[in-house]
């Protein structure tokens, strides 16, 4: 029997989670307005709660999960991620529903940083992990430009509830790729061993500047996408007079601008440093927020919008490589849960400090005033230089 590679069976894995996250997060928010009569501020929890949940896992799990437990905790929580979105379907009431929904973050965020750590593992060489990172980068972003279109069609033929059934469907052939990556990759995959973090790795971890870097570059374009998403449905709704579905175009022409950003990437960086890339692409993350905020026509305000995939693309596999090739494999676990931290406070930070500011702005000057947050990445990215991995 000829063995899968384990990098594509990871890239494969995390193509299916993402898909079936995405048929199911655009819709949640409808189904508990019409199901179960949620109020605004209910289903700002709802949302908010997966994020908190993500973010307190992924920061305690690294000091749990260690050596071989990893690939069976993975596919535990590949059931559990499973498991969640088909309960949304039955949840009787919003306190259900919370209580699920932070369920459901818990395991994604142990799934996602799971993967995306043995996509780094599984390599030998530098030279492979950027491969095997750019593989399931490029796999995730896939998945994110299909769900939704996924989950709209799924939703014309079955109706909100169960279309979150047929995500959670959809997500069972991620257990079974993990299944078969766990009997296949024994003697391949670089596991980290089985001793928890002590006080000195944590030190180390503290002091490592590849880490930190990335951490708050990621951190500085997170909080630009977590506005992008809150509110630039809204003002092209509101301010342009855009049409539900137009709307809907614009997210898919974003991820199919990442998609294309993360193929290519390989092929990129035999021409280009990690450093130029990564300056270019928050560069175009601001350039791209600020034309949102200014524009006055709907071609600026969607030119402006899909420059910011160009971070999107780009950004997430840049820093994830710089924290494999920084870090050594016992703490990749760990490094990867501070590091990927990052996603889930700027969809917090985003959204809620952009909120405040519209108390005395208007949402365009919000959204322009916000792209100072990719600015700072920018600073701080001219650092990465110092780090000799170009």
């Amino acid at each position: 029997m000829v063995k899968r590679s384990p990098s594509t069976l990871l890239a494969f894995t995390g193509f299916i989670v993402t898909t079936s996250g995405q048929m199911s997060a655009p819709i949640l928010s409808l189904y508990a307005l019409s199901h179960l009569r949620a109020s605004t501020a209910e289903i700002g929890l709802i949302f908010s709660i997966f994020s908190l949940s993500s973010l307190v896992v992924r920061l305690l799990m690294g000091l749990i999960f260690t050596g071989d437990f990893l690939m069976k905790a993975l596919i535990a929580g590949l059931v559990i991620n499973s498991s969640s979105m088909i309960s949304y379907a039955v949840a009787p009431n919003v306190p259900a529903l919370v209580g699920i929904r932070a369920i459901h973050g818990a395991a994604f965020a142990f799934d996602v940083t799971t993967m995306l750590t043995l996509s780094s593992l599984v390599a030998s060489s530098d030279q492979e992990v950027s491969s095997s990172l750019s593989r399931y980068t490029t796999g995730v972003a896939l998945g994110l430009m299909l769900g939704p279109a996924i989950g709209t069609l799924t939703v014309t033929v079955l109706g909100l509830r169960y279309t979150l059934v047929a995500a959670g469907i959809a997500s069972i052939p991620a257990i079974i790729a993990a299944s078969i990556l766990f009997r296949e990759s024994r003697g391949m995959c670089i596991l980290p061993d089985s001793r928890r973090p002590s006080t000195n790795d944590l030190k180390m971890l503290f002091y490592n500047d590849g880490l930190k870097l990335s951490t708050l570059i990621y951190l500085c374009y997170t909080i630009a996408y977590g506005v992008v998403l809150a509110y630039a449905p809204v003002v092209g709704k509101l301010d342009l007079e855009m049409r539900e579905e137009n709307i809907t175009l614009l997210f898919f022409g974003y991820f199919a601008i990442t998609l294309i950003c993360r193929a290519l990437l390989p092929k990129i960086l035999r021409g280009i440093s990690i450093t130029r890339l990564l300056l270019i692409s928050l560069s175009a993350a601001a350039a791209g927020l600020f034309t949102m905020g200014i524009s006055a026509s709907l071609v600026l305000f969607v030119l402006g919008f899909e420059l910011t995939a160009l971070g999107h693309g780009f950004i997430f596999p840049l820093t994830a490589m710089i924290v494999a090739k920084t870090i050594t494999p016992e703490l990749r676990m760990l490094g990867n849960s501070i590091y990927l931290s990052s996603w889930d406070a700027g969809l917090m930070i985003g959204p809620l400090f952009s909120s405040a500011l519209t108390v005395s702005l208007p949402l365009r000057a919000t959204i322009a005033v916000m792209s100072s947050t990719p600015v700072i990445g920018l600073a701080l990215a001219s650092r990465v230089k110092r780090l000799g991995l170009d």
